[in-house]
């Protein structure tokens, strides 16, 4: 018999949802048939009882603080023995503890289950080796002991000859404390970065405190190097780990410089700005009062951009103001450099390339004196550009401003463009139906594209450039230096097929030129005896309008010869010629107003142009009817490699390009046959690249005395009819450059098909700076020889030839030892170039670096020894003797 509480209405169908209140409940005896004949109601009513519990009936019970918050699972290869009344379990062979987070591994664990502690330790095997040294795991950090004994509950422990890995280097103690916070104290202690079993070096510490994930604090430590204490000794050292940007003391390098006395050069501070930018501030200082500021910062943002900003400044003084060779010279430096993600901003993209250095007639450029790479040394040409692009409707419309700067070491020339607006629209159909797919008539395919751009530079010499002047001085030195204006460009073309096998394309090139400076010639002959040309600027505006009109015919043809037998299948000769008809108003005509005629002060009337200072040029003078000619060849042949059935047929481009070119003009009174241009190009084993190129006179060259001064003429005729010669060779140049290792002697590609665009370009830029111990050795190599028949015109000692050869690589002598060399050869003088050499040593965790520039003015060495681990970084020893120390 059961009792069972229900609602008095049992009809689910006819009852209506009765209100909480309401609800009344009565206790019923059913037998067993009833309660067989009611068992949904039973059911549901059970279900009800089960959900809905009555409060009475339910008890709670207290959990116990030291109860476990999770089971522990355990397991063992060989046995595992539980005591029940010690409440023990013993493991025996690969014994294995999982709690929480915490897993411990070893050949033998004791559990004692009431005291909630493990206790782990190896075992020694008949080979008297030991077998299942503990390692035990918490969260991701790991540790290897002899002995472990650790308590789950409280999180503390004890471990015995412990080791394990923090950062980037290695901590071994005797007796080890571990406390909840998972920090470690440790006696008789040392730290090194060395992964050896035995380490190459290692700093012992008393007393040393591990705090993951932060930081490791040793008191009284002292290095030992192979086994031998050093008498560096400090009363305490920090060994940071916390990943990532952590601020801090940049140690600087000591040392004595022979010119500015004690040094101490690279000291600072570094800031670790968050997850996007870091800057560190450095400096040099001298004992004679020379000093030096070095800021770097870097800042990069994943997908977006990226990008480094240097400033470097220095203030030098040799010697001492009595000595006879004193001196002082001051420099800066500025580096910036600035990528844009191309997925950052879809249609726009800003970038930036600069570089900027001081440069004195009396001491040379910042990096003569003050860079220690021979490839700044010998650099004389510096560049520098800004941009910003943006495109629009798709790339219908496209905007450009850039700002750029080019500046010459040697002759000290600079030109600075600032800034440059560009806007175009992209190929349009002005003839063409939009709704028609394919155009059916020839002035359909008509297409045009409009840009104008605008310009402003000045050039002058660098120094110069920083010249405290007036409103008046700097007008006055723009009006001689600086130029701007405005171009309007209109290409109209079009092209189709002719004869079936020529395509022939029409195209009318419109140009308007906006000036607001043109100048103007007179001669002044205020004083009679002595007179003098005069050109003066004038403002406002003016502007050329210049339409050139041409048509050209081009086609190519094929030839090929195949051989049945033999290690050559085929060979194919591809010819590529061009005929082009231009034509050129004379826009020095007077009814275009571009040109006017001044007296010279031989009295002789000349023809000068008004825009003669125009940025983008001026219109030419004379009419032009240019009938352009040219052809090109290609050739290639197919050789049979290997044998049977893997035989198989293999490319090889025996000349990549072969071209001829001239322009006869139809409407010049002399010399109507221009210069034969002659260019050739080709590679060789994929790695051996050869270009030259040769400009042919056809018309006779002749030689006339002026004052004892040799001028060249070239006189209306032909060499053919004179010596039945095609002409002479007036300048030529050839230029080889080829890189080889080892993969060329396997017949494999040398083609380096990994690494960012901009690591490449780091590397090809600096280097002795990057070495690549997995490769055997490599050879780089970059000759030219040019020629200039009339070299030696007014230099009868001078050279038609001028040769120059640059090499560099690099090679192991051992697994270990690397040697770079990055040198040139003064074919003309017979001397080398600027010769650097790179010795590296890999000492395991230690690195030896001895750079040298064995001779020349620039004779100098750095000898280096450090520690590799970026923790370490402040372990080395230096020694430098700088080009400038040579001079006692």
């Amino acid at each position: 018999m059961c009792s069972f509480a229900y609602s008095q209405n049992a009809n689910p169908s006819k009852s209506k949802k009765p209100k909480p209140k309401a609800k009344k409940t009565e206790k019923v005896m059913l037998d067993s048939s009833a309660l067989f004949e009611n068992r949904a109601l039973v059911d549901s009513l059970f279900m009800e009882s089960l959900e809905k519990p009555d409060p009475m009936d339910t008890v709670k019970l207290r959990r116990s603080k030291n109860a476990l918050k999770s089971s522990v699972k355990y397991t063992a290869k060989d046995s595992i023995v539980y005591s029940a009344d010690k409440k023990v379990v013993y493991l025996y062979g690969d014994a294995k503890v999982f709690y929480q987070d915490l897993s411990l591994k070893a050949d033998f664990i004791k559990i004692e289950l009431d005291k909630s502690t493990l206790t782990a330790t190896y075992t020694i095997d008949t080979a008297k080796q030991r077998v299942g040294v503990p390692k035990f795991k918490q969260g991701s950090q790991e540790y290897t002991a002899d002995r472990i004994a650790y308590n789950y509950q409280s999180k503390r422990g004890f471990l015995s000859e412990f080791k394990t890995k923090e950062g980037e280097g290695f901590v071994r103690g005797k007796d080890v404390m571990k406390n909840e916070d998972n920090e470690f104290g440790i006696k008789h202690s040392t730290y090194t970065t060395c992964d050896a079993d035995t380490p190459h070096f290692y700093i012992t510490a008393n007393k040393l405190k591990v705090i993951p994930e932060k930081k490791v604090v040793g008191l009284w430590p002292n290095l030992v190097i192979e086994g031998v204490s050093t008498p560096l000794i400090f009363p305490f050292a920090i060994f940071p780990l916390k990943k990532g940007q952590s601020s801090g003391i940049v140690i600087p390098t000591y040392g004595n410089d022979n010119s500015r006395g004690i040094f101490l050069r690279g000291g600072g501070y570094y800031f670790g700005l968050g997850d996007h930018a870091d800057l560190q501030l450095t400096g040099d200082i001298y004992s004679n009062t020379s000093w030096g500021e070095h800021t770097v910062f870097k800042y990069s943002n994943r997908y977006h951009y990226s990008g480094n900003l240097v400033l470097n400044y220095a203030q030098n003084q040799y010697g001492l103001p009595e000595d006879p060779g004193y001196r002082t010279d001051n420099g800066f430096e500025i580096r910036w450099m600035h990528m844009q993600d191309g997925k950052a901003r879809p249609g726009s993209n800003f970038s930036a390339n600069v570089n900027i250095v001081s440069n004195s007639a009396k001491s040379g450029s910042y990096l003569s004196t003050n860079s220690y790479n021979p490839t700044n040394i010998i650099s004389n040409q510096m560049n520098s550009s800004i941009s910003f692009s943006k495109s629009m409707k798709n790339g219908m419309y496209n905007f450009t401003s850039s700002a750029g700067l080019t500046q010459n070491l040697t002759t000290h020339d600079i030109n600075v463009s600032l800034p440059n607006v560009n806007f175009s629209t992209s190929t349009f159909y002005p003839f063409k139906s939009k709704y028609k797919p394919v155009a059916d008539k020839w002035y359909e395919n008509i297409t045009a594209n409009y840009s104008t751009q605008f310009r402003n530079e000045f050039a002058s010499k660098d120094t110069l450039l920083f010249v405290n002047r007036s409103a008046t001085e700097f007008n006055n030195f723009y009006d001689s230096t600086g130029r701007f204006g405005v171009m309007h460009t209109l290409p109209v073309q079009t092209s189709f097929k002719v004869m079936k096998y020529f395509t022939l394309s029409a195209r009318v090139t419109m140009n308007d030129y906006w000036y607001f400076q043109t100048i103007r010639r007179e001669l002044d002959t205020t004083d009679k005896g002595n007179p003098k040309l005069v050109t003066r600027t004038v403002n406002g505006f003016q502007n050329a309008f210049t339409y050139l009109p041409s048509l050209s015919l081009n086609t190519k043809y094929y030839g090929m010869k195949l051989f049945k037998s033999g290690p050559i299948s085929a060979i194919r000769h591809v010819v590529s010629p061009t005929v082009g008809l231009s034509y050129s108003p004379d826009f020095s005509d007077p009814k275009y107003g571009y040109y006017r005629t001044h007296t010279d002060v031989y009295g002789v009337v000349q023809k000068y142009t008004i825009f003669e200072r125009g940025i983008f040029g001026y219109p030419g003078a004379g009419k032009q009817g240019n009938l352009d000619f040219g052809v090109d060849n290609n050739l290639e042949v197919k050789i049979w490699k290997g044998k049977d059935t893997a035989r198989k047929e293999e490319k090889i481009t025996l000349l990549e390009s072969f071209r001829i070119g001239g322009a006869y003009n139809f409407f010049a009174d002399s010399l109507k046959l221009s210069m034969l241009s002659i260019s050739a190009r080709t590679r060789l084993f994929k790695n051996i690249s050869i270009n030259t190129s040769s400009l042919l006179d056809p018309y006779v060259n002749v030689t006339d005395n002026v004052n004892g001064y040799n001028y060249l003429r070239r006189i209306n005729t032909l060499y053919f009819v004179q010596d039945k010669s095609l002409g002479i060779i007036k300048s030529a140049n050839v230029g080889l450059s080829a890189s080889f290792n080892q993969d060329f002697l396997k017949g494999k590609s040398t083609t380096d098909k990994h690494g960012y665009e901009g690591e490449k370009k780091y590397i090809n830029d600096f280097p002795s700076e990057y070495l690549d111990f997995n490769i055997p050795w490599t050879l780089t190599l970059n000759y030219t020889v040019g020629y200039d028949k009339y070299a030696t015109l007014n230099n009868p000692a001078g050279s038609n030839i001028i040769q120059t050869l640059y090499y560099s690589g690099d090679f192991n002598l051992t697994k270990k030892w690397k040697i770079a060399y990055m040198s040139g050869y003064d074919i003309k003088n017979m001397q080398p170039t600027i010769t650097s050499i790179n010795i590296t040593r890999d000492l395991h965790c230690w690195e030896f670096k001895f750079d040298w520039i064995p001779f020349g003015p620039r004779q100098s060495f750095l000898f280096t020894i450090h520690a590799k681990s970026s923790v370490l970084q402040d372990l080395k020893q230096t020694k430098r003797r700088e080009w400038y120390d040579r001079t006692i």
